[in-house]
């Protein structure tokens, strides 16, 4: 045996015979990042550490299966592919690539950019909504807004709640920053995706969870306006009656026909005689709106 397998040998049963290095070495066998800084670097180059330290965090479960996975000497790439699965059993936005992880928890802009040139090319249905407002009217938000309060009475479900989504989600102005804002106008304003903690992933869930249903509600909206006529033809002639109104806070009175889908088991509608109209848009404060990632 030549001196290199002694020395091994030697510090193999040294280590065995001190109970304080055998329970160490134990230790960082079952836990790899047992004994690594509390915090590792996002912008380190080992996506694996990182990914580790966070599945240990905030995915327990998930950090197991992947030191099993390190047991049994697996590759990277089927690591890489086994963290993602794990992770995204618990993610509304999958993630793709562990080195996605270090931009913090991901999350899907949904918002509409109106002044975008290719608005009309990529967004044709909803273009035409926009046509009804005049959208290159300065006002045609302000017109937006001062239709949700009469729409509000109705309910969170039905018809009336689609077409509100359709409004809001449209001028973005839905109060839900991942409905109001696509992603490059996230990134031109510094909102920055949440941390890593239990706490921040409860709140993005919540807020992506919410943006799905808004424009989910929106397009149900969108398909009714193109397949009755009559319903277009009311929330044009309640746009025309919003626009003529001669000061902005003048009173005024909208009428939106019943949702022929309600049933009697759903809470009572308020009859839609002449509601009364009221509310200004209330102004963007260039933030999570509503919805803020806790610091």
């Amino acid at each position: 045996m030549n001196d290199l397998w002694q020395i091994q040998t030697f510090l193999v049963s040294s280590m065995q015979a001190d109970t304080t290095l055998t329970l160490a070495h134990c230790a960082v066998w079952l836990d790899p990042v047992l004994f690594s800084p509390d915090e590792c670097e996002a912008d380190s180059d080992d996506d694996l550490t990182y990914a580790l330290h966070i599945c240990r965090r905030c995915f327990p479960e998930v950090y197991t299966e992947a030191v099993q996975r390190l047991w049994r000497g697996e590759n990277a790439l089927h690591l890489n592919r086994a963290i993602c699965v794990g992770m995204n059993r618990h993610l509304v936005t999958p993630l793709q690539d562990i080195a996605q992880i270090q931009y913090g928890v991901p999350f899907e802009a949904l918002g509409l950019d109106r002044e975008d040139p290719d608005f009309r090319a990529q967004h044709p249905r909803l273009a035409r909504i926009a046509d009804w407002f005049d959208c290159d009217n300065h006002e045609a938000s302000e017109i937006a807004a001062a239709l949700l309060p009469s729409l509000a009475p109705y309910g969170d479900k039905g018809v009336h709640a689609d077409l509100a989504h359709l409004i809001v989600w449209l001028f973005g102005i839905s109060g839900n920053t991942l409905v109001d804002w696509t992603d490059e106008q996230l990134w031109e304003n510094s909102i920055e995706p949440p941390d890593w903690t239990p706490d921040d992933l409860a709140f993005i869930h919540e807020v992506q969870e919410e943006a799905h249903e808004i424009v989910t509600s929106a397009y149900r909206a969108l398909d009714l306006l193109e397949a009755d006529d009559s319903w277009a033809q009311t929330l044009q002639a309640n746009i025309h009656l919003v626009r003529e109104r001669k000061k902005p806070d003048e009173p005024s009175t909208l009428r939106w026909q019943p949702d022929a889908g309600h049933s009697p088991s759903d809470p009572a509608h308020p009859d839609p005689e002449l509601l009364p109209l009221w509310g200004d848009l209330a102004p963007s404060d260039g933030g999570w709106g509503d919805h803020r990632i806790p610091r």
